[in-house]
């Protein structure tokens, strides 16, 4: 079961309230604790050459508690207790020290916003790098979705061998599932299946043959995608299954826009217990084209590239 007791919210910028927004509506139901994170950039040196009010560092601090002011405002405006939920305003580089937040720190989820104004690769330079280097899920928001979502999908791999991508596939969907039911949305299942070397098997075994192999291959593929959606999705959540044969990326893509997804969620393939990431295919053209908010969760044991820093 999903135990979310820790959210960042990645805070900055003025588009950063839809992914407020749903940081506090999910703490809220989990009764969770809200982080809202600010970084800001570094006060030039140089500006104390022509100012004797206040010195760089002098100013750099009144804009941290302006900061701060604004994010604890946010806490009430939302309902929160500023004693129960926190702020953090650090100044430097926002991928980095959001990132090194979330290792120091064992947050749960991270959400920000995305880049408002592009219809598709609206992740910038810090969601994608939060998307590398985060070992707990990231929830990024199309910046011009501020109310509940109408359509989740999620797309899992029923093909999975081996225990840590059938341990990510049941998380997916259970994080898919979740905010279906508090959205009141229909939750779309996509698995996507292949048959590796059709064309050279059909000129070797002949299509009769290839054909039977399709047709029990989709038939295990719907089979099992009904046992993961059985075993870990409430009953009470309207479920669509999409059964799709073809390359993964471009099937998925093309199900997000034709039901209209508000929210694609989904794994990543990445290497574990090694320090580093390494996003799959799939995964590298979904981020950069789905026309929806991503929630995107990576396999049990993966290990940041990102230190803690020293005590």
């Amino acid at each position: 079961m999903l135990s979310i007791k820790k959210i960042l919210v990645s805070a900055e910028g003025e588009h950063s309230i839809a992914a407020i927004n749903r940081g506090f509506a999910v703490a809220k139901r989990a009764k969770a604790k809200v982080t809202l994170m600010n970084v800001i950039k570094p006060i030039p040196s140089s500006l104390s050459w022509w100012t004797d009010a206040a010195s760089p560092a002098e100013i750099q601090d009144l804009l941290i508690q302006d900061h701060e002011a604004k994010l604890r405002h946010q806490i009430i405006e939302h309902g929160g207790d500023p004693d129960e939920h926190e702020v953090i305003v650090k100044v430097g580089d926002t991928a980095g020290l959001l990132a090194r937040e979330v290792v120091e720190h064992d947050y749960d989820f991270v959400i920000r916003s995305g880049t408002a104004g592009k219809e598709r690769n609206y992740l910038d330079s810090v969601s994608q790098s939060l998307m590398r280097n985060c070992p707990c899920p990231v929830w990024i928001m199309k910046p011009e979705i501020f109310g509940s979502f109408d359509r989740v999908m999620v797309a899992v791999d029923v093909e999975a061998g081996d225990k840590t991508h059938q341990s990510l596939n049941q998380e997916i969907l259970e994080y898919a599932a979740a905010i279906a039911a508090n959205d009141d949305a229909e939750l779309h299942v996509v698995c996507v299946w292949d048959i590796w070397m059709e064309a050279a098997l059909r000129r070797r075994s002949g299509d009769q043959e290839v054909d039977e192999m399709r047709a029990k291959h989709a038939a295990d593929a719907k089979a099992k995608l009904e046992s993961l959606v059985k075993e870990h999705v409430d009953p009470e959540v309207p479920v669509i299954l999409h059964v799709a044969n073809g390359t993964p990326a471009p099937q998925i893509l093309g199900l997000v826009e034709h039901v209209h997804a508000d929210l694609l969620v989904m794994g990543t393939v990445c290497r574990t217990g090694v320090a580093g990431f390494l996003i799959g295919n799939t995964a590298v053209t979904l981020l950069t084209q789905v026309p929806c908010s991503v929630l995107a969760a990576k396999p049990e044991g993966f290990v940041s590239p990102i230190q803690a820093s020293s005590p």
